[in-house]
């Protein structure tokens, strides 16, 4: 099995990967959850949307170190990297006006895309158990 050749800083780096996936998913999904309440229900919730992103932004650079510690195959290195650059567009679309229209379509491809490697590192990890 794979598993028996790895080192056990390896394995521990694949499962921080994943663990690390799930948390990102669900932090775009709070995040987006946030904005909504402020414009749907209380302004003043806005200031959580504002803030909230700095606990998850740095998320995405631990996946990518974490994907070459795990020596992931390259998909998760790319995928984590994009994941990275479509977070410095999140910040770019919500400081420069003329492409702030952009930001929630940037976030709907963040969210989908963090899905996508929730979904292909839990496949991953259950298959090199």
């Amino acid at each position: 099995m794979e598993t028996e050749t790895l080192s056990s800083f390896t394995r521990v780096s694949r499962i921080v990967f994943l663990l690390l996936s799930f948390v990102l998913a669900i932090c775009i999904l709070l995040q987006t959850f946030l904005a909504g309440a402020a414009i749907f229900t209380d302004p003043s919730i806005w200031r959580y949307h504002v803030s909230f992103v700095h606990f998850f932004e740095f998320v995405p650079l631990f996946m990518l170190i974490f994907a070459f510690c795990g020596k992931l195959p390259k998909g998760f290195k790319w995928i984590s990297g994009a994941l990275l650059l479509l977070l410095f567009a999140q910040y770019a679309t919500a400081h420069i006006p003329s492409i702030s229209a952009i930001h929630p379509v940037v976030a709907l491809v963040y969210f989908c895309l963090s899905m996508l490697v929730v979904q292909q590192s839990w496949r991953f990890w259950k298959s090199s158990r």
